[in-house]
This record gives C-alpha cells, sequence and structure tokens, in this order.
C-alpha cells in the first residue's frame, strides 16, 4: 500500500503534464476576450500586470522545454529562472497580489493611504516568506525546498495571512458599496448591466477560496500549479471586469442618466469603473 508521502510523489510527477496542458488550454479560451478588451486599451498599470500575469507563466513553460533539451553554457540561467526557481516564485507573487491589491483599492474608494499601505503588506509578506525560505535547513535554488513539511507550511503561512487581510477588506468595504447599489438597481428595475461594486464583491470571495484550495498543493504538492490556479483566476477576474465596466459604457441613453445620477452619489462606483 502507498504511503501518503509516495501518493505525493506521484502527483507532483504528473501535474506539470495537467499545469501546462490547463495554461494552454485556458490561454487559447481567453484570447478573443484579451484582444477585444485588452489590445487596444490605452496603457495602464492593470494592463501591464495583466499581460505579465497572462504570459509569464506561458514563458515559463517554454523556458524549461528549452532548458531541458540545451545543456550548453545557458544552463546556469537556466537554473535560475526556471519555473521553480525563487526569482520565478517572487516575481509572480508579486504580479498577483498587485493586481489584488488594485483591486481592493479600488473596492475601498482609492483612498490614498491605503494604497501605500496595502503595498507595505505585499512586500513585508514578501520579505517574510523568503526569510523563511532561506532560513530553511536545506536551501536550494529551487522555491520548493528539499526540508521537512514543516517549513513548507511556514513558508507560504505569511502570503495566507496577506491573503486573509485582503478579503476582510474587499468584504467590509464591498458590503456596504453593493448595499448602496441596491438603490440603482431598483431604479433601473433590474434592467442593464450589474452594479460593478457587486462583480468585484464576488469576485474576491471566489479568489480567497481558491487561494484556500491552493494553499495546500503550495505547501506540499507542487507550487507551479497552485501559481497556474491562482494566476487563471485573476486572469478571468480582470476579463469579467473588462467585460461588465464595456457593458456600462453600451447602456442606454436613459440608464446612462441614471447611473450618472447615481455616481454623484456614490463616487465609489466610478473609479472602480473607470479603473478597469
Amino acid at each position: 500500500m502507498d504511503t501518503p508521502v509516495t501518493l505525493l510523489d506521484r502527483l507532483a510527477a504528473s501535474l506539470p503534464y495537467a499545469d501546462t496542458t490547463l495554461a494552454l488550454w485556458e490561454y487559447l479560451v481567453t484570447f478573443d476576450d484579451e484582444v477585444d478588451l485588452f489590445w487596444s486599451s490605452k496603457l495602464s498599470w492593470i494592463k501591464c500586470l495583466f499581460f505579465v500575469n497572462q504570459y509569464l507563466i506561458i514563458a515559463l513553460r517554454i523556458w524549461d522545454i528549452i532548458g531541458s533539451i540545451d545543456s550548453g553554457p545557458g544552463i546556469l540561467c537556466y537554473f535560475v529562472l526556471k519555473s521553480d526557481s525563487v526569482v520565478y516564485a517572487t516575481i509572480q507573487i508579486v504580479v498577483m497580489e498587485s493586481i489584488l491589491v488594485l483591486g481592493v483599492w479600488a473596492i475601498a474608494g482609492r483612498r490614498g493611504f491605503l494604497l501605500w499601505f496595502f503595498f507595505c503588506l505585499l512586500f513585508l509578506n514578501m520579505g517574510a516568506t523568503l526569510g523563511i525560505l532561506f532560513a530553511a535547513p536545506t536551501m536550494t535554488v529551487t522555491f520548493f525546498i528539499e526540508s521537512p513539511s514543516v517549513w513548507m507550511l511556514f513558508d507560504w503561512l505569511p502570503m495566507l495571512l496577506f491573503e486573509l487581510i485582503m478579503f476582510m477588506t474587499a468584504a467590509f468595504y464591498g458590503v456596504r458599496g453593493v448595499k448602496s447599489t441596491n438603490i440603482l438597481t431598483q431604479v433601473r428595475q433590474n434592467f442593464g448591466p450589474k452594479p460593478i461594486m457587486a462583480l468585484l464583491l464576488r469576485d474576491s470571495v471566489f479568489y480567497f477560496v481558491i487561494v484556500l484550495c491552493c494553499f495546500p498543493i503550495l505547501a506540499f504538492v507542487d507550487h507551479e500549479t497552485g501559481f497556474s490556479l491562482l494566476s487563471i483566476t485573476i486572469t478571468r477576474m480582470l476579463l469579467r471586469l473588462r467585460k461588465r465596466a464595456k457593458a456600462g459604457l453600451n447602456m442606454p441613453r436613459t440608464q446612462d442618466m441614471e447611473l450618472e445620477s447615481f455616481r454623484v452619489a456614490n463616487p465609489v462606483e466610478v473609479s472602480v469603473a473607470s479603473d478597469a
């Protein structure tokens, strides 16, 4: 009978193939929406982060294939930038969490001090994560350290704590915003696009659930697969937000006037829509 460790090893060995297939399939499925919603839009931080988040996984998978074939002088560079390296993991976490920070900041009404506070928390989170990683007894070039499982668990706790803080902040301001947008829904009599605040709140809850589901995968199985699932979730969130904002711009004139009246009473909706 296989032990739990053996089962985890077998699962970890098969996950890279499933991970690559899922990433490529997701890219093909969302490519049309990406072209329609992002390629022709104006340059912004969200647009830059979206493309890094979208194409970093694909680039690293191609890099892994090249590295597994080439054994020449470039092999050292391959080991530094392979998909399970500290460099890749750090970039991926910073990009995904920056998108999350900007989303929660929009939900909270684009308050300047909150943006600085969130990014300070993000850098503290990365510092704590890297500190635990390098303090591990058998640190290697890869992010998945060869050490007892307790180190693998502790290494991802700062990220989980950061996600919890972001989720609680989004839930607090999101619920308040949704209550305010109920007035707009009644005025519209359920016609036209739904308020963006409700979409942001729903996506924040969904993303936190995905984080909880990915935490065991990150800690004990394969962090590359966990990153892919989180990255796909972030991509879907941004595409849904852009679609909702675009639908709001294409509203009939009467509904547009109603929304304009509501924006005077609830400026949060304006900040969220303009950021999309």
